[in-house]
């Protein structure tokens, strides 16, 4: 399965998530559904500095003459430099362990 398809997958399961109204859950059933987000977000995370740091060390960024992986992520992701800086020495760092 290529990465494409599984992020596929992960945006339905977004988008199921995204059409739960919280307010129609019971209080274990609110509380359970914000403990499980929190916690799959910091799995996710995880996944993330692996592939993040996999991508960084491979220098696939710098095909389009990118002179930094942090500047490539934020320029297709969007983000701030300040923040694809972050995640890039995140990931750096969590490949160094």
């Amino acid at each position: 399965m290529s990465g494409s398809e599984v992020l596929a997958e992960l945006n339905e399961v977004i988008d199921r998530l995204a059409g739960l109204d919280p307010t129609a859950l019971a209080g274990p059933g609110r509380e359970a559904l914000v403990v499980g987000l929190f916690a799959a977000r910091d799995r996710l995370a995880g996944v993330a500095a692996s592939a993040t740091a996999a991508w960084e060390a491979s220098d696939d960024w710098a095909g389009d003459g990118s002179k930094a992986c942090w500047a490539r992520l934020a320029l297709i992701s969007k983000c701030s430099p300040t923040t694809a800086r972050r995640e890039v020495n995140r990931a750096r760092s969590l490949r160094a362990l």
